[in-house]
This record gives structure tokens, C-alpha cells and sequence, in this order.
């Protein structure tokens, strides 16, 4: 069974960032798409239409964050998830999040990078060169338990 979302959008704004006692992060922020309107044979326009998606980051993609900004047009692709959870009043929401597993920048700043570097880079605190992203960001390599082939017809 397959779980891909593939999205290009505009991010609504600029990322949430959680962190945790261990040392982990998770981040979130929206992301609008837009389906561009059209016109039908009968001459009817149909108005574009726009969504939007709630994007979580986790794990080694947090190092994207500080390159992300309100307005910047990025590619995601990742896998949908559903949870749910009790708001203030004690009712029960559930939410749609897209888990992000590779980010695509897609905007260039007047710097000519992806997008602009913060003050204080977060790969360098981390011990990595001071580098904007270039191109694709993605979860690093988890080897899977291999499977038993036994039980295969062939």
C-alpha cells in the first residue's frame, strides 16, 4: 500500500517550532495550494480554488526551518496522517497533517540561494558548514527488517 502526497505551494506562514527535553523539534506551518479556475465548454467560469495543508516536519528536516518563510514556494513530499485530539472546551477535533519526508525549495532571494540564511545558522551550532539548502532535503536512510521470503510461490 502506498501514502505519498506530493504538494507545491506557498507557505502561509512561517514555521511553529517545538523542542523537546531530548534535544528533538518538530516544526509545522501551512502550506495554501491553489487549482487555477477554468472555463467549461458551455462557457461557465469555475473560480479557482484553494487549499490548505497543515506540514510537519520532524527529525533531520528541522534543520530546513530556519530557511522557510512566510510567502516561499516549496515542494512536499510526504505522507498523510489523521489525529485526533480535545481543543480548550474539551470537545474532540481531529486534524490532517502531511509528515513531511523531502522538502524542495523553490524560491530564490536577492542572495541567489534557496532562500536567505538566518543570523545564526543552525548548521553551524550543529558542527556543519554554513550552507543554505540547495535543492532536496530528506529523512536520512532507516534500514528496514528484512522480510522472510519463504512463504513466496516462486
Amino acid at each position: 500500500m502506498i501514502n505519498q502526497v506530493i504538494l507545491s505551494g506557498n507557505v502561509c506562514g512561517d514555521p511553529d517550532v517545538k523542542t523537546f527535553q531530548d534535544g528533538g523539534s518538530i516544526a509545522s506551518f501551512s502550506l495554501a495550494t491553489t487549482e487555477k479556475g477554468y472555463t467549461t465548454k458551455s462557457g461557465t467560469q469555475v473560480q479557482d480554488r484553494t487549499d490548505f495543508h497543515r506540514i510537519v516536519l520532524k527529525g533531520g528536516l528541522t534543520r530546513t526551518v530556519p530557511y522557510i518563510r512566510k510567502g516561499d514556494k516549496i515542494n512536499i513530499v510526504g505522507k498523510l496522517t489523521y489525529r485526533k485530539y480535545n481543543d480548550q472546551s474539551g470537545t474532540e477535533r481531529q486534524i490532517t497533517e502531511i509528515i513531511a519526508e523531502q522538502v524542495d525549495f523553490c524560491t530564490k532571494h536577492q542572495d541567489g540561494a534557496a532562500t536567505a540564511a538566518p543570523q545564526q545558522p543552525q548548521y553551524q551550532q550543529q558542527g556543519y558548514q554554513q550552507q543554505p539548502p540547495q535543492g532536496q532535503y530528506q529523512q536520512p536512510y532507516q534500514p528496514q527488517p528484512p522480510q522472510d521470503n519463504d512463504n513466496l510461490p516462486f
